[in-house]
């Protein structure tokens, strides 16, 4: 059986905050998993940042690059108080899983982008 202890992340349309969980998912079989949460968690996102956020799709391009790197560093201090607060033992992560904050999406178009530097995080 392999096992992989994983902090996960996600940031949705509503701009509420980060939602981030503490996972341990277990391989049973081939096409079989489990999983236990162990912690979970959402940080609200100050004011300015919903507003900066509901006005990227109107930035230029170096707003747009700059957002992506700041936010994934906001995301990155946010990750850490869940750690210390939550007491998890920084050796026992396999991964940082993150699927980014949606800012355009145009599935009709097949077009879709999400920001949150997964290197910078």
């Amino acid at each position: 059986m392999s096992s992989f202890r994983i902090i996960g992340l996600m940031s949705g349309t509503s701009l509420d905050g980060l939602d981030i969980t503490f996972c341990t998912f277990s391989k049973k079989s081939e096409q079989n998993w489990d999983f236990d949460l162990h912690s979970a968690t959402t940080i609200p996102y100050p004011d300015h940042l919903i507003s900066q956020l509901k006005e990227i799709m109107h930035a230029s391009a170096w707003e747009l690059i700059k957002m992506d790197h700041d936010l994934a560093i906001l995301w990155a201090e946010m990750v850490s108080q869940f750690i210390k607060k939550n007491d998890i033992d920084l050796s026992k992560i396999d991964a940082v899983a993150s699927h980014g904050q949606t800012i355009f999406h145009r599935p009709d178009l097949g077009i879709t982008t999400q920001i949150g530097n997964g290197q910078a995080l």
